[in-house]
């Protein structure tokens, strides 16, 4: 029995008005209902949009088809980053030292023909360069020393910034958009393009933490040199898995440019692409009839050129590591870190609106690794491992630090920056593998 149009809508309403109540109850002690609003809205906007949709002309109805979640995203990268937009550099807590170091770079250093060295600029002096690398710094003045000075170093920083995210949003995008061909081969771009526009949407409005990323500390603190890592990183992948398909030198150049980037952008990078390389080998053997021919050459090939790239920097730092110690930041044991993550208070930020985004990241996650290709177990490898890494049983039961002593002086919790991408591009494909089955449930 079909209902009619209005019943549908009345039912869309009542469900719509009774996740808001979910929503608003939802508390810390009853982070089940997270759950249940997450599948009531679901639920209403699979109804709503299949009635409104009909509803529409076919020119309007093919359009918003083709281009409506694009459009969505842009509005709202252009909402959320408008400032930046307008060349108004943010001036809260990091980036104060992060514009001094970029106009150290431009001012002493580069006239005298460096890009790292002693500068006096800071208390007695320090080697500029050594500790940190100079990538980001480079990435933010850029407009400015392509135009000889026409832009204000000020705007080119706020530029560099906005084009952090941009790169940064381009790449869970793309993860998303990917991860749904792979598990759903028939469906149109259509749909590819929905699951990529709800993964970056998701990892924009991530309000975040300190030190595990998210608006609050890669916008509020300042610390957005290791998204650049983490963006640059995310794209090397992509590229790398492109170049195991298609494998030619140019895919496995840009593999490898990208990867190294990352490594210079931020010391974290290492890890992150140490990491993922590693997470590589399991997901080829677990799909070795689909790996072409010499996937495993091109994996070495494109990390042992990044590898190479970036030594020039590396190999002074762990030099002098022994005099650049800090205080480990621990984060929390692992089976606390996996329920956070599955009820959303992790990196759903309990108490916000992407709290209900996470029951729909784990569906994805099960999904991309029971169905998925070889990306989309690449990933599920990388998010668990990360999660592992991040805990406080890579010390205490792994033994970690005893592999790399160094180890264990890292902030634990700035694993975080480098799972949220991979989690909210699962959401994404999480949220759009549950609305269309509800869609095909209530069809039949």
């Amino acid at each position: 029995m079909q209902l009619s149009r209005r019943m549908t809508l009345a039912l869309a309403a009542v469900a719509l008005a009774a996740g808001v109540g979910a929503v608003t109850t939802s508390a810390a002690r009853h982070p089940w209902l997270q759950g249940l609003s997450t599948a009531i809205f679901l639920a209403a906007g699979a109804i709503s949009h299949h009635e409104i949709a009909r509803a529409l002309p076919a020119r309007v109805r093919n359009l918003l088809r083709d281009h409506g979640a694009h459009v969505l995203l842009a509005l709202l990268v252009a909402v959320t980053l408008g400032d930046l937009v307008l060349g108004r550099m943010p001036a809260s807590r990091d980036h104060a030292i992060h514009y001094l170091q970029t106009r150290i770079l431009v001012d002493d250093l580069l006239p005298a023909g460096r890009l790292s060295g002693w500068s006096e600029r800071l208390g007695v002096g320090y080697p500029f360069g050594d500790s940190y690398p100079i990538l980001g710094y480079l990435w933010v003045a850029a407009a400015h020393l392509l135009t000889f000075g026409v832009v204000p170093l000020r705007v080119s920083y706020a530029w560099g910034v906005l084009a952090m995210w941009l790169l940064s949003i381009a790449g869970v995008y793309l993860l998303g958009r990917l991860l749904w061909t792979e598990l759903r081969p028939d469906s149109g771009p259509p749909a590819r393009n929905l699951a990529g526009c709800l993964a970056g949407a998701a990892f924009l409005l991530d309000p975040g933490a300190s030190r595990q990323g998210g608006w609050e500390y890669l916008m509020f603190h300042g610390v957005w040199p290791q998204q650049l890592s983490m963006a640059l990183g995310l794209l090397g992948l992509l590229a790398t898995g492109a170049a195991f398909t298609r494998p030619s030198p140019r895919r496995a150049a840009v593999a490898a440019l990208l990867l190294a980037g990352a490594l210079l952008a931020h010391p974290f990078g290492l890890l992150a692409v140490g990491g993922a390389m590693l997470a590589w080998v399991p997901a080829l053997l677990t799909g070795q009839r689909e790996a072409p021919a010499g996937a495993g050459r091109v994996l070495a090939t494109v990390h042992v050129a990044a590898g190479l790239l970036a030594a020039w920097w590396y190999v002074p730092f762990f030099l002098s590591a022994g005099e650049m110690g800090r205080s480990p930041v621990s984060w929390s044991p692992l089976g606390a870190l996996g329920a956070e993550l599955v009820r959303g208070g992790l990196l759903g930020r309990g108490g916000t609106a992407l709290a209900y985004a996470a029951p729909a990241a784990t569906v994805g996650l099960v999904l991309v690794a029971l169905r998925g290709g070889r990306l989309g177990r690449m990933t599920a490898i990388t998010a668990v491992g990360l999660l592992v890494a991040g805990s406080t049983d890579s010390i205490t039961t792994l033994r970690l630090d005893l592999l790399i002593p160094a180890f264990k002086n890292l902030q634990f919790p700035r694993y975080a920056i480098v799972l949220a991408p991979l989690w909210w591009a699962l959401a994404g494909v999480g949220v759009l593998a549950l609305a269309q089955g509800t869609r095909t449930w209530l069809a039949s």
